[in-house]
């Protein structure tokens, strides 16, 4: 059996090359749509949504979205969105912009499923989506598994 020598520095550059390959293919992955963000339309007993998914939201709002109700939560790294409970008016759109600390775990998707609303903040960015909501009631927000849980009060 023949050993075979290999030089320090050819050690490195395969080291290298390896992790270089493995960080392109995570890049890659997390491009899965635009914004990273995830919108799923589903007709509710409170009517059916209109989602649309970005990464950021407009700069300005066009006059068609001039009554259109923003809200903005944000998943934190201690385990809790920084908004427990948000209050809306029924039969007005609302966009809401979402986004997660990187340490937040779960908290980095949010789901409205009473809204067909599933959006994932996977590097801190800012994504959304807009629904109206028709009936007035209470409804919840939460992480894709549920953890992490807010409430939504429509007027």
């Amino acid at each position: 059996m023949k050993i075979m020598k290999v030089s320090k520095g050819k050690v490195i550059a395969a080291i290298v090359i390896i992790a270089l390959v493995g960080v392109a293919a995570l890049v890659f992955a997390g491009q899965k749509s635009p914004g990273n963000a995830v919108a799923t339309p589903t007709p509710t007993a409170t009517g059916t949504p209109t989602v649309t998914a970005s990464a950021t939201p407009p700069a300005t709002p066009t006059p068609g979205n001039a009554n259109v109700q923003v809200i903005s939560i944000r998943a934190l790294a201690n385990g809790q969105y920084d908004h427990q409970t948000i209050t809306v008016n029924a039969g007005t759109p609302v966009r809401v912009d979402f986004s997660a600390d990187t340490n937040a775990g779960c908290g980095k998707q949010l789901v409205m499923p009473d809204f067909g609303v599933n959006l994932i903040s996977r590097n801190g960015e800012t994504v959304s989506a807009t629904f109206t909501p028709t009936a007035p009631g209470s409804y919840t927000y939460r992480c894709g598994m549920a953890m992490w849980k807010g409430t939504l009060i429509v007027k």
